[in-house]
């Protein structure tokens, strides 16, 4: 009896001293300028991580390809593994939904932007922050919206770290940046960093390469020096500061690893030491004799029901009532057999884009060749009237030049007749090796769409 007794007292003192620390007003026990930073506060990484995206989908959106948005897209989040993903919606000015990796409906009006005001990009809510970027193309607005949906979790702090790293994993697997950095073309990578909006949180970036030279920093002076004992990094990657956060990712091109970009980014948090007071001037206020009153009280009021409680249960038995699952588990057959079927579709569309992707190149590149050869074929009539005649050894008879400028051949050799019919045959084969592509590239789009609608019928059971 007196040992549950005492147990019961220790947990209703404890409960009491938490519930008076939580809920105490007293303004002398927290001193003025100590607080902590809110989800509002961290937000700016998330909008860096906004404009980042923006600058890359904003030729696709453009042009109405939502297939390049889907393809860059999956491309970009999908190898991010950083806790609380973005739900991204894409919209026209009217806020009608071109495109979106979360549940929404494509086509349908998008209305979880509940403000008005021209300056205003940020929307936040007790359990949810909300971005807004507005599309630009060469420096004008083409009359599009880019919005972030983020979670307000697990903490401030972690949640501004968050989207600092998504700007960061997007930064490094930018296809410029990669470009900039296997060239060491360092006004590409000043002018690529300058487009971020929110640049005045980044404390320092430096892009290292494998051999420890910076290819680029924020201090110029440190550019194309080598860092001597890892410079700031090796002063910063094992601390823990509550005012700033650093990590790296590496930059891979073409399959190989060229350099390393490492960031120190600054949280936002009360000014000097202000906030741990508070938590010690807190700490010690707990223990005033006003305070411990009701605790001792709670103690005493819990010692005794205890005590009651131990005696009046005679040592009996937990009786636990069984739930009946009686039907569970073929109906959790049949939900695991969704998740099967939809995980299959999605490896298949991600087959299905990268094929698109590869034949859309070949397009590309078939449409180049062909190209040249028009070219190089309308280059033979200019070099004749340039004055090039029969090549060395050819004679050409009166009835030769007459038949050929009846035939409107007249000033080509028989070479350079020779090399305009290879270059049409060439030019033909290329046309219906291009005609035959686009058909095959219009029927990977249907099997494409067909399965977006499968897995959206699936997620939708």
């Amino acid at each position: 009896m007196f040992k549950k007794g005492f147990i019961f007292g220790l947990l209703g003192f404890f409960v009491s001293l938490i519930t008076i620390s939580l809920t105490s007003t007293d303004k002398k026990s927290t001193p003025e300028g100590s607080a902590s930073f809110t989800y509002k506060d961290g937000i700016n990484g998330w909008i860096s991580f906004g404009n980042i995206l923006e600058e890359s989908i904003s030729q696709a959106f453009l042009s109405k390809d939502d297939l390049f948005v889907s393809m860059f897209m999956w491309k970009t989040m999908e190898p991010i593994r950083i806790p609380n993903k973005p739900e991204i919606i894409i919209t026209d000015e009217n806020n009608s939904i071109f495109w979106t990796n979360g549940t929404k409906q494509k086509g349908t009006k998008y209305i979880g932007w509940k403000q008005s005001g021209k300056d205003q990009n940020v929307l936040n809510s007790e359990s949810l922050s909300i971005v807004k970027i507005d599309i630009i193309s060469n420096d004008r607005r083409i009359g599009g919206y880019l919005y972030l949906e983020i979670e307000n979790k697990p903490n401030p702090k972690d949640f501004t770290v968050a989207g600092w790293q998504y700007y960061g994993s997007v930064f490094s697997s930018s296809n410029d940046i990669r470009s900039y950095v296997a060239n060491e073309d360092r006004l590409g990578i000043k002018n690529f960093v300058d487009k971020v909006t929110k640049k005045e949180d980044i404390i320092n970036l430096t892009i290292l390469a494998k051999n420890n030279i910076a290819i680029w920093d924020t201090d110029n002076a440190k550019i194309g020096k080598k860092l001597q004992n890892g410079g700031w990094i090796s002063q910063e990657k094992d601390k823990n500061e509550s005012d700033r956060f650093y990590f790296s990712i590496p930059i891979k091109y073409q399959d190989r690893e060229l350099a390393d970009i490492h960031f120190l980014i600054k949280l936002p948090s009360p000014e000097g030491n202000a906030y741990m007071s508070g938590i010690i001037g807190n700490i010690k206020n707990l223990f005033r004799p006003k305070r411990l009153v009701p605790s001792v009280i709670a103690f005493l009021i819990f010692f005794f029901v205890g005590g009651i409680l131990s005696k009046g249960s005679g040592g009996g038995t937990t009786v636990v009532k069984k739930i009946s699952a009686k039907g569970t588990p073929g109906l959790e057959n049949k939900i695991q057999q969704l998740k099967e079927e939809i995980e299959q579709l999605e490896v298949t569309k991600a087959d299905v884009m990268e094929t698109v992707a590869k034949k859309q190149k070949t397009q590309k590149d078939l449409s180049m060749e062909i190209e040249a050869l028009e070219k190089k074929k309308e280059s033979i009539p200019a070099e004749v009237a340039a004055g090039m005649g029969p090549l060395a050894g050819e004679e050409e008879s009166e009835e030769s030049l007459l038949f050929d400028d009846l035939l409107g051949e007249k000033g080509k050799t028989n070479v350079q007749k020779k090399e305009e019919l290879e270059l049409t045959q060439r030019i033909v084969a290329k046309r219906r090796e291009e005609i035959d592509l686009s058909g095959k590239i219009e029927s990977r789009r249907r099997e494409l769409l067909n399965l977006e609608q499968k897995i959206e019928k699936l997620n939708a059971k």
